[in-house]
């Protein structure tokens, strides 16, 4: 492990790019149902949560989209519908 001069840590690489960089593979584990909070920390973070089973959740804030984006091909969840790429008319220029 290296905390390099700006603050970032790497694990398993001497060169981290970012606050926290991992080479390999992670586990994050507990003993209940894991949540993972992305972006802005509370209730503005889009989570990842494991539940009981095999069952994973994704989801943004309120009326956040959750997009699912390969090489320009796109799927859109809202909380209203379900858009793909071939809905759009005008492009997408992709992003969430």
């Amino acid at each position: 492990m290296i905390i390099d001069s700006s603050g970032n840590v790497g694990i398993a690489t001497t060169d981290p790019s970012t606050k926290l960089h991992v080479y390999g593979e992670l586990t994050v584990q507990s003993d209940a149902d894991s949540t993972m909070l992305l972006g802005n920390a509370g209730t503005n973070a889009s989570k990842i949560y494991a539940g009981s089973g095999d069952a994973l959740y994704m989801g943004g804030h309120n009326t956040a989209q959750l997009y699912f984006n390969t090489d320009g091909a796109s799927i859109i969840f809202t909380n209203e519908q379900i858009l793909t790429s071939a809905t759009f008319t005008s492009g997408f220029a992709g992003g969430g």
